[in-house]
């Protein structure tokens, strides 16, 4: 038969799927779209009429029968519009994001969306490398990459429980055994479906993964050091690596229990050894993480042997947050981790909530400050790390801790209602490019030149409270 609307209307129906006039209409639309332009633009190398139907349009939409597919849904690699388009058209509720590199394709798609009228469809021109900003709640692909290189592709635009739907060939058990044991605890297989294109010789495969997340009790054990969730938990023993991926890791029994009893929407997973111990949840549900005993030691830092958590780290506060804010604030200049934890915690013992940090600064998520501070960084409001010259212009007065005989006495000093408590850098001092109103200095018995950072700064704070009536008040 001749290329035409009918014969392509016969097509799909010898395949299982009946279509409306209105999706009719637009499958044909679409594929003298392709054939008009495939010349110029190379969309596919399939050119006989029956082929391109079966291999692209019934291919495609036959995903629809054996996938309960989500309603936000994102294409990724799909060149020419596959799966996405033929999906769209049979399931126009379906919000979806074609995501694509090559820019003629990227053309090609738009004017394929603005001729077939489709509503709720984003192209995106991405290489998706990490996270978007967004996340989604299933994602769908055709394209020859590998099953584990696009789950790692994918892993950080998924909300949890999102699926990824891999549209494959026969030949694929090698890609889904690989994706098994390097991406226990992060996906689990939970559908792998083989069937053949209705009347055709044509064998292909549905492998459909779910993005593990809060809910799931317990996760398989995790043995090798190139699995990607024990990566993804070792880079959070570094400062980049918190940064990145905006988490951090929790040590310690008694600050465990207290951020499980006060902070429980931080914690998003429970780490611990193969065969436990477990935590006492409450009746809450968390992921676990269970690692061999050599991958948990790799892990746990300060020898604790107590499970561990994973912490999603609050962002920090914009610096326009305390423009007309009363009361006492701790500017944060230390590059000693346990410095900063220490000052965190001891400013939070004495009612102090707002902390600035100075750029330089060390991360108050690293290791060794979470171990300084533990549970009582989530009390705390951290503001964005900022230069001196930042700090110096938010209008508030900076008083600076400074060794005697610099300062004036801090035990005779009165403290504003509000002010800025800036210590000094042990050995340089004061940051440069910050322009202090006035100096306080703790008095010390002769022979001693300068105290701890941390130490001098809790007893700046004790004292700034007990000399201002508004902090006691």
């Amino acid at each position: 038969m001749k290329p035409s609307k009918e014969y392509l209307d016969k097509i799909f129906k010898d395949s299982g799927i009946i279509l409306s006039s209105h999706q009719l209409d637009a499958f044909w639309t679409f594929h003298s779209l392709l054939r008009e332009r495939n010349q110029e633009l190379d969309l596919t190398r399939i050119h006989n009429f029956e082929n391109m139907v079966i291999k692209h349009y019934v291919d495609c939409s036959l995903v629809t029968k054996y996938v309960n597919l989500p309603l936000d849904l994102m294409d990724l690699g799909t060149g020419a519009g596959f799966p996405g388009i033929p999906i769209k058209i049979l399931r126009p509720e379906i919000k979806l994001h074609l995501v694509e590199t090559r820019e003629d394709r990227i053309r090609f798609l738009q004017e394929a969306v603005s001729l077939l009228g489709l509503k709720g469809v984003e192209v995106l021109k991405k290489k998706l490398t990490g996270p978007l900003g967004r996340t989604f709640d299933g994602v769908i692909t055709r394209a020859l990459e590998d099953i584990p290189a696009t789950l790692k592709r994918v892993r950080d635009v998924l909300k949890p429980g999102g699926l990824v739907i891999f549209m494959k060939g026969p030949h694929c058990d090698e890609e889904i055994k690989k994706a098994g044991q390097v991406f226990q605890g992060i996906f689990t297989e939970i559908k792998n479906i083989s069937y053949v294109i209705p009347n055709t010789i044509h064998e292909r495969r549905i492998i459909v993964y779910e993005r593990l997340g809060a809910n799931i009790l317990k996760q398989k054990a995790i043995k090798s050091e190139d699995n990607e969730a024990f990566k993804f938990l070792r880079s959070l023993l570094t400062s980049k690596g918190i940064e990145k991926h905006r988490h951090c890791l929790m040590w310690g029994q008694k600050f465990i229990n207290e951020i499980l009893k006060k902070h429980k929407s931080y914690v998003k997973a429970i780490i611990t050894k193969i065969g436990g111990p477990y935590l006492n949840l409450g009746g809450h549900s968390y992921t676990y993480y269970e690692l061999s005993p050599p991958l948990f030691e790799e892990l746990d830092i300060f020898n604790t042997a107590h499970p561990m958590l994973l912490i999603k780290t609050p962002p920090f506060l914009p610096l326009e947050d305390l423009k007309g804010k009363k009361g006492l604030k701790l500017l944060i200049p230390f590059q000693d981790p346990n410095n900063v934890g220490a000052a965190i915690r001891t400013a939070v013992a004495m009612g102090v909530e707002d902390i600035l940090l100075l750029g330089s600064a060390a991360h108050p998520f690293h290791p060794r400050s979470t171990r300084s501070c533990g549970p009582y960084l989530l009390d705390a409001s951290l503001y964005q790390k900022a230069t001196p010259q930042e700090i110096s212009h938010l209008g508030e007065p900076i008083i600076a801790l400074a060794p005697p005989p610099k300062g004036q006495d801090i035990l005779s000093f009165h403290f504003p209602e509000s002010f800025i408590l800036a210590p000094g850098l042990e050995g340089p001092g004061l940051p440069e490019g910050l322009s202090p109103q006035s100096f306080v200095s703790i008095p010390m018995e002769g022979g001693v030149e300068s105290l701890n950072a941390a130490m001098a700064t809790g007893i700046a704070l004790f004292w700034a409270r007990k000399g201002s009536k508004a902090l006691r008040s």
